[in-house]
This record gives structure tokens, sequence and C-alpha cells, in this order.
């Protein structure tokens, strides 16, 4: 959210540069494998990437079907480089956990009765 904030300010105080004109706020464009392996950096073990698994039988409707397609396919355009210049302190995925709190994070316990989470 800074990063967001900051970048508004920007804007906000520049208005003739900014008018009329689109600005996609992103920090990193990552793979779902790069951001397991920074987060493993971060909190100081390992995360298992593990792909989630359709249930057998399941049709998924138009509105999935319209996710999927958008992030299979161009998706998010921002112009990370050109947003750096913006604002030069815009913080990538490591700096962000790090700077929350994230870093060597001890493993939270199970929730009791649960075999995962989030299922």
């Amino acid at each position: 959210m800074d990063d967001i904030g900051a970048i508004a300010a920007i804007v906000f105080a520049n208005p003739d540069e900014y008018l009329g004109s689109t600005l996609e706020i992103a920090g990193d464009e990552l793979s779902e494998t790069e951001k397991a392996r920074i987060l493993s950096d971060v909190i100081g073990r390992p995360v298992e990437l593990v792909q989630s698994q359709v249930p057998e039988g399941f049709k998924p409707d138009e509105e999935q079907l319209a996710g999927v397609r958008f992030f299979n396919g161009e998706a998010y355009s921002a112009d990370i480089a050109a947003v750096r210049k913006i604002h030069p302190d815009l913080l990538n995925l490591d700096r962000f956990l790090r700077k929350s709190g994230w870093e060597d994070m001890p493993v939270l316990p199970m929730p009791e009765g649960e075999t995962s989470w989030g299922g």
C-alpha cells in the first residue's frame, strides 16, 4: 500500500504529466516457482509449490474460463521499469515480505482438526 500511496502522490503532484494516462503498478513479474523460491528464502525454510487439482467432473463456468484465459494470456502489462523511474523505492516481493515481518517467520500450527490450510 505504501507504493500505491507514494505513486498516487507523485501523480497528483504532476497532473499535466499523467492526466488521461493509465499506469499499472507492479513491483515484480514472477512465476509461481519464483514466488515459492523467494518465500522460501525469506522465511528460512522450504516452500513446496503444489499445483491445485481440479475435481473430477468439474465444469468451469464462463467467468472462470475468462479468468484462466486472462492469467494465461497477457494479463497485466505493467511497465515495471517505468514505474521504478517514477518511484525508485518500489518494493519487489522479497523486500515487501521482509518489510512486512515475514523474515524467519515461525511455523504456524495447523488448526485443530484440519489436515491442510484452506481445505
